[in-house]
């Protein structure tokens, strides 16, 4: 940050003051505060002067947030302007020689997600709280995406690498004020911010479910057992239901017991989302795991247009050989195009489109699968060919000739009619006035919606979970929904910006702005020397209207004495 005289063509002089940024590659300089325009050199000294009060101020409000308490702006600027009284500012003279780091506090997850924390309206959910609740909210928040860990080791993170102190048992009852009204706000401010980002443009949502397990044998009202997809079947879980837009934005969530049936998610879903946001005219995109008559019916009743996942093998035997008989396809990509040439199929089953889509990739993917698991089953075959060996193995039983118990063989039969489906994939709608290829195009979109759980269980690791109570359950997926929104936004507006940068790199450069505070062993005077931001963090202090200067500076004894009360 710097102070500029810009010469105008009138014979006036604008005084500025900017900062340089990096933009693609390029330095760029940003007017941070225009001051005014002199006329001649008495103005020109007076607005000068001005000019230096205002920048010492502005570099001041950057350092303040090394100590994440809001009261201790007011308390620098006072202390500041006590100093321009007595002498003018002068450059600070140390030894370096004399100095030890006492301590490394990270500024960037604090500084950008709060930025963020606040952009999404966050701070309001817990508005008729005390401020240390709605505090240990927010730093709980930043600390899972800083370092996802059990409540007792975001506690100890937050200490030792942020400065932040709070109680272990604060937290928890900051937990408990988070209820089903205050759930509904975390999920209206996801909302509004993706319909923000997508005015007009949130047409095609996501739905999907995944299972979350405990640490824990014992089950209750919401922890039950069932169909787990970690594959922990003999642990508790909970059913997390997701709806998400095309873009990977968040929309709403909701918990069912660990028993539910993910079939029968949809619709409760479906109306809690449609009675919050009035949701009409979208087009619902799911896997085949939530086809049935039921939804099916359910969905067109309430208006809706859906592309769900098809199960080809389920189908009637006829409809089955109209689906397996290749002359029904037609090409839709170029002949040229010998990677993946594809071809789609489009028809009718009980008033509903059947579209099927054949891929050259897909199949050579399949059959390399299967060859590889029948190469398997041939190596335990030469070992053993008892037939109590196979019976529980569901994927090697299906190619195997189990009639005879004495001869257990291959059965080329089932092989090659395993090997007819190769490539193919199918989506039941009720969109008649549409292509099919893109409808296939809203199908395959789905992946946003897995990457958003893969985000959600191993990047902000949302499971395990070590909370017993249903109440302090759902507190927990609340935060880890907060956080996730938070990323989201993040990482979709340095998409919409810059380019499109994973979690990890996000993460990685913010943990990477740092301050050292040094201490002058002989005079006790202590120091404070931000680090050098890296290209993302750049981008990400840029995008979010954050400045920063990496010149150390000072810290009194007033801010000295404050710190310390406020831990």
């Amino acid at each position: 940050m710097f102070i500029r005289h810009k010469k105008r063509d009138n014979n006036t002089t604008a005084i500025q003051i900017v900062a340089n940024s990096r933009q693609k590659g390029k330095v760029v300089q940003k007017i941070l505060r225009h001051v005014g325009i002199a006329r001649n050199e008495q103005e020109l000294e007076s607005l000068d002067q001005l000019a230096h009060c205002i920048q010492i101020t502005m570099e001041l409000e950057e350092q303040l947030s090394l100590f994440s308490a809001e009261e201790l702006i007011d308390m620098v600027l006072k202390a500041r302007e006590k100093q321009k009284q007595q002498k003018e500012q002068q450059a600070l003279q140390v030894t370096i020689q004399t100095h030890k780091e006492e301590r490394r506090i990270t500024l960037g997850i604090h500084q950008a997600y709060g930025k963020v924390y606040e952009q999404l309206n966050f701070h309001h959910v817990l508005q008729h709280t005390s401020q240390a609740t709605q505090d240990a909210l927010r730093h709980i928040v930043k600390a899972r995406l800083a370092t996802p860990t059990s409540k007792r080791g975001a506690v100890s993170l937050l200490a030792n690498d942020f400065g932040v102190h709070l109680d272990l048992q604060q937290v928890y009852r900051m937990m408990d004020r988070i209820d089903e009204k205050v759930i509904e706000e975390i999920q209206t401010c996801a909302y509004q911010m993706t319909h923000s980002l997508l005015p007009g443009k949130a047409t095609v949502v996501f739905y999907d479910c995944t299972t979350l397990y405990f640490e824990s044998f014992e089950s209750d009202e919401l922890k039950q057992n069932g169909f787990s997809k970690d594959g922990k079947h003999n642990q508790a879980q909970v059913l997390l239901a997701l709806l998400v837009s095309d873009q990977g934005l968040p929309i709403g969530y909701a918990v069912f017991p660990g028993s539910t049936f993910e079939g029968h998610t949809l619709v409760p879903v479906l109306e809690k989302i449609q009675a919050r946001y009035q949701l009409q005219e979208v087009v619902l995109v799911a896997d085949s795991g939530l086809l049935n008559t039921t939804n099916c019916q359910e969905l067109e009743a309430k208006g809706y247009n859906y592309v769900l996942g098809a199960r080809l093998r389920n189908l009637p035997q006829e409809l089955q050989n109209t689906i397996l008989n290749p002359d029904n396809y037609h090409t839709i990509t170029p002949q040229e195009t010998k990677e993946d040439i594809q071809s789609i199929g489009d028809f009718t089953h009980k008033d509903h489109r059947l579209i099927v889509n054949h891929s050259a990739k897909r199949a050579r993917k399949d059959a390399h699968e299967r060859e590889k698991n029948i190469e398997k089953l041939q190596k335990r075959l030469a070992k053993n060919k008892s037939t109590k060996t196979f019976l529980g193995n569901s994927g090697y039983k299906k190619f195997l000739d189990l009639s005879r118990p004495s001869v257990v063989k291959v059965n080329e039969e089932r092989v090659a009619a395993e090997a007819r489906w190769d490539g193919l994939c199918g989506i039941m709608t009720n969109i008649k006035d549409q292509e099919a290829q893109g409808l296939l195009s809203h199908y395959r979109g789905l992946w946003q919606i897995e990457a958003c759980f893969r985000v959600q269980k191993h990047d902000l690791k949302i499971r395990p979970i070590f909370h017993w109570t249903p109440q302090r359950i759902k507190a927990h997926i609340a935060i880890c929904f907060m956080a996730f929104t938070a990323q989201s936004y993040l990482r979709y507006r340095l998409r919409q910006q810059f380019e499109s940068f994973s979690v990890e790199q996000i993460k990685e450069s913010l943990k990477r702005v740092q301050a050292s505070i040094l201490r002058e062993q002989a005079s006790n005077r202590c120091f404070a020397v931000p680090s050098h931001l890296n290209e993302v963090a750049c981008k990400i202090y840029h995008l979010l209207g954050i400045s920063r200067t990496s010149t150390p500076c000072e810290i009194t004894e007033e801010i000295q004495e404050y710190a310390a009360k406020a831990g």
